[in-house]
């Protein structure tokens, strides 16, 4: 009799295990359709004639993308917000020299700034597609101070009323530990060679050194002369006059009645305070409209980098390999954002192997580590 009773019961679980076979297994079909038709597809960005590229900026700028553990990434669904920067140069080297693009516009809403050379690669690029005879416009609400040596570039600058545009300089800190290591009678042997071997200072001194200020202040001091004069020049602006403005602040902002936007416009840092709607507005007459009237013809620098990519071949026979080491160096083989000893050997290897590549440009950002594993590479 129980058998009766049981048998609808073991009809539904092998239904319920034939659907869930389908379903995954349709699912997996779709995915795969996507990975193998994805290189054949025609969903390209729609380039209009003239339009503009737009450099939408996401991010910090860096040489190396940070790797991301893909467990990470599924459970916290956020991964490093970055700018890669080759990619933003050649996106707009390629649009200089395209009769499409007519235009480029600087958003910099979400732009998370980047170290002085990285930016000032960027800048000349910006410079570059200027004298190529394009107008460049940036059309941001606000700018920070990476931005802003970014947008000083532009033939016009535009900035929301109600935000600011002001440098705030250049800084390092550090976090000293001795009082709290003698608080819990932790003794620190350090052996060290050299005046200015400043790393272990934290751990034996509770503030920065004269020979840690003074190599500080070398390289910092260096950015914020070519940072100030980069910008005077771009801005046409007296030399020295950015240092006097930020050094007569007080006296700026009671000009200005403490409108910071107002104070950016009486500097020369911006051309125009709109509101969103005027941006807007002034853009589209600009440049041109969608065909929905709203927003302005262009095409963010990331997907028109991809379509060009895709079309671009080099059919050279002599070839320059660039090989980018960003991070501390480590034993090893490491990803993204670290340099394994093991991984940048492989990778240098396999550029001497191949008979069309001439020379290697190995650019090198790093704070320095492991000596074994820095030999190893010097090796190879």
């Amino acid at each position: 009799m129980l058998q009766y009773f049981l048998m609808p019961l073991r009809w539904l679980w092998r239904l319920l295990t034939i659907s869930q076979t389908l379903v995954f297994g349709l699912l997996g079909l779709v995915i795969l359709s996507g990975l193998l038709m994805a290189p054949f597809s025609e969903d390209t960005p729609d380039i209009p004639d003239r339009g503009a590229l737009v450099l939408d900026l996401q991010g910090v700028l860096v040489e190396e993308k940070t790797a991301v553990d893909p467990l990470e990434l599924l459970q916290s669904g956020e991964r490093p917000m970055e700018t890669h920067l080759r990619s933003v140069i050649k996106a707009i080297e390629l649009g200089a020299e395209d009769d499409r693009i007519g235009w480029l516009v600087l958003d910099l809403d979400e732009f998370g700034g980047g170290l002085m050379p990285h930016l000032e690669r960027v800048a000349d690029a910006i410079r570059g597609f200027k004298d190529s005879g394009k107008p460049v416009i940036a059309a941001s609400r606000a700018y920070n101070q990476s931005s802003l040596l970014l947008a000083a570039e532009a033939d016009e600058i535009l900035m929301n009323a109600e935000y600011s545009a002001l440098p705030e300089g250049f800084a390092a800190y550090r976090t000293y530990f001795k009082r709290l290591l003698n608080d819990f009678d932790v003794n620190v042997n350090l052996f060290k060679v050299g005046k200015y071997k400043s790393a272990a200072e934290p751990y034996f001194r509770e503030d920065m050194s004269p020979e840690d200020k003074e190599a500080r202040l070398g390289y910092l001091s260096a950015w914020w002369s070519a940072y100030t004069s980069r910008i005077e020049e771009a801005r046409e602006l007296e030399p020295g006059s950015l240092d006097q403005a930020l050094a007569n602040m007080k006296a700026v902002l009671e000009e200005s009645e403490g409108n910071l936007g107002q104070v950016a416009l009486n500097m020369g840092l911006v051309d125009q305070l709109v509101t969103e709607e005027e941006m807007r507005d002034h853009l589209i007459n600009l440049i041109g409209s969608e065909e929905d009237e709203t927003t302005y013809t262009g095409v963010s620098y990331q997907p028109y980098l991809a379509q060009q990519m895709n079309f671009e071949e080099s059919d050279a026979d002599a070839k320059v390999a660039v090989i980018t080491a960003t991070g501390g160096i480590v034993d090893g083989f490491a990803g993204p954002g670290q340099i394994g000893s093991l991984s940048l050997v492989k990778r240098i290897h396999q550029v001497v192997d191949d008979d069309s590549v001439k020379a290697i440009v190995l650019r090198v950002n790093s704070g320095g580590g492991s000596k074994t594993a820095s030999e190893i590479i010097r090796q190879s």
